[in-house]
């Protein structure tokens, strides 16, 4: 019988960093910064390996034995682990060259350069395990790896708020995913989460115990995306370092979404347990989306807004919409990581929600016309995307993006009939090949995504939630309403033990055990009343 740790390319792409975090734990501090962005381009190598064998079809379990302890690896890949693998490793990458010379004079970068590997291996083994207690063991590790690259510079103003938030609810999130393996493991024993099959009989051994199974893993799955009462504690780390910020948005928190599409299976087990999962982050978008105007800050901005796209990401993988939910993690991650190290050179310019309004808007019937043919050119390249719940969602993401995109280009559209020409037709080349791209990806993912949870909602829930989103839109034009908005937007997670509160335009410091949360409110409240004046007189 073949014996030994099985050491193929997904165990070497998590051994990597972690090997390369001990090394950096040795050498000179001067060579830390340049090993470790090596290290990491080498993982985005492995991965890439990794990628070309799982395609061919390779025996991606064949392995070399080293010590006799077991005889399945600990780690492997299929298409779906092998894309996110790959993202993860590149997010990664990109942060640590990044990092190479925004902490080029820090002289503690030696202890963000080892968090950031392990972060990185861990990230990899919850997107390839094998079992349900590795991933819990990389899922425990990665939260642990995170509030190290917050404790490293925990004397900035904020970050030691930021980091007693974050372990108190990664801590019950930890707690919660740790209870749901043990029933699992009592009842089924170590799960093999990289068979489908082998889910739903985990499921059905489970009977009744697969409610709290579920809702254990859905608590931790919520608190890792900061949804519901849990997003307190994401909006302090805007404090933390630039490279922090833009590993946490672009890796830590789609955690959540890596974790529903590995075992969905078992965290949608229940309607109950999904339906309300449904209602928490449908909430928590709407909200954040409607708030987010509000904020002028670069980082408060950009985190009002991931706490919104997780909320819609879950939802999306609540109703069984497992394409959309990976194209979302994969774009989500990529631009968030782009504008948070670009949030450095953006001080002092205004904020997009902020900006003044441009003029020379095109009809609605321009815009919809636009839309409609970017739908049609994705429809053609992509004929089966009407099939399935992800491609409608998708095609409903085409046509947003096209009416939006034509609203911010009025201004450099209007008298230039060549112009708009030129950007119809890039608009339909484009969202033909975005459609070829989306068909390619879900004929080769087929195996990987093709299972919906037994208690996956019905697509006709976010119709709903588009519903509701639109008639608080539309409440929220109400004076009264429109501050109460503006006031929460601006309280939301600003409040530090210190005592130090952010007014528009002015700093207070109010000592919280004689102040209440009204009388604060009370005191934002009559802040913007009287900008309100000051502006209307001016």
């Amino acid at each position: 019988m073949d014996t030994g740790i099985a050491l193929n390319g997904s165990t070497a792409t998590v051994v990597l960093p972690l090997f390369a975090a001990g090394v950096l734990c040795l050498v000179p501090r001067r060579w830390v910064a340049r090993l470790s962005v090596w290290a990491a381009w080498l993982v985005v190598a492995c991965a890439l390996l990794v990628m070309v064998k799982v395609s061919t079809g390779a025996n991606i379990f064949s392995h070399i034995s080293l010590i006799p302890i077991t005889k399945h690896p600990y780690f492997a890949s299929n298409r779906l682990s092998a894309v996110l693998m790959i993202f993860i490793a590149t997010i990664g990458a990109i942060v640590s060259t990044f990092s190479l010379r925004f902490l080029q004079q820090d002289l503690l970068n030696r202890r963000y350069f080892v968090a950031s590997q392990v972060l990185i291996a861990s990230s990899i083994a919850v997107a390839t395990a094998t079992t349900l207690a590795v991933l819990s063991c990389a899922w425990i590790i990665a939260d642990a790896s995170f509030l190290a690259l917050l404790f490293y510079r925990r004397e900035l103003p904020g970050v030691a708020e930021a980091l007693r938030r974050t372990l108190t609810y990664f801590s019950i999130g930890a707690i919660a995913m740790v209870g749901a393996v043990l029933l699992v493991l009592n009842r089924v024993g170590n799960l093999n989460i990289t068979s489908l099959s082998a889910q739903h009989e985990a499921l059905t051994a489970l009977g009744g115990e697969a409610l709290p199974v579920g809702a254990l893993l859905m608590v931790a799955i919520l608190i890792r995306s900061a949804q519901g009462p849990a997003a307190r504690w994401m909006p302090p780390t805007v404090n933390a370092p630039t490279p922090v910020s833009a590993l946490l948005h672009a890796g830590v928190v789609n955690g959540g979404g890596i974790l529903l599409l590995r075992i969905g299976v078992l965290a949608e087990s229940s309607n109950l347990v999904t339906a309300l999962a449904f209602a928490i982050v449908t909430i928590t978008a709407i909200v954040a989306a409607l708030a987010i105007r509000f904020r002028s800050d670069i980082k408060g901005e950009l985190t009002i807004s991931t706490i919104s796209q997780m909320g819609f990401m879950i939802s999306e993988a609540t109703i069984g919409a497992n394409l959309a939910t990976l194209m979302h993690l994969l774009g989500h991650g990529t631009y968030k990581a782009s504008r948070f190290l670009n949030s450095p050179s953006a001080i002092g310019k205004p904020s997009g929600h902020n900006a003044p309004a441009k003029a020379n808007h095109p009809p609605i019937k321009t815009k919809a016309i636009a839309a409609l043919g970017a739908l049609v050119a994705v429809s053609a390249a992509y004929p089966g995307a009407s099939g399935h719940r992800g491609g409608l969602i998708l095609l409903g993401f085409v046509a947003c993006t096209i009416y939006v995109a034509i609203s911010n280009a009025a201004r450099n559209l209007a008298g230039k009939p060549k112009l708009i020409v030129t950007i119809a037709g890039a608009t339909l080349l484009g969202s033909a090949a975005y459609g070829a791209i989306l068909g390619g990806l879900d004929r080769w993912m087929s195996s990987s995504l093709a299972v919906v949870p037994s208690g996956a909602l019905s697509p006709w829930w976010l119709i709903v939630a588009l519903g509701v989103a639109l008639g608080l839109e539309r409440l929220s034009t109400i004076p009264t309403l429109e501050r109460h908005l503006r006031v929460w937007s601006i309280n939301f997670g600003s409040i530090s033990r210190h005592g130090f509160y952010h007014i528009p335009n002015t700093w207070a410091k109010v000592s919280p055990p004689k102040t209440s949360r009204r009388q604060y409110q009370r005191i934002l409240m009559q802040s913007e009343s009287s900008i309100e004046k000051e502006e209307a007189a001016a």
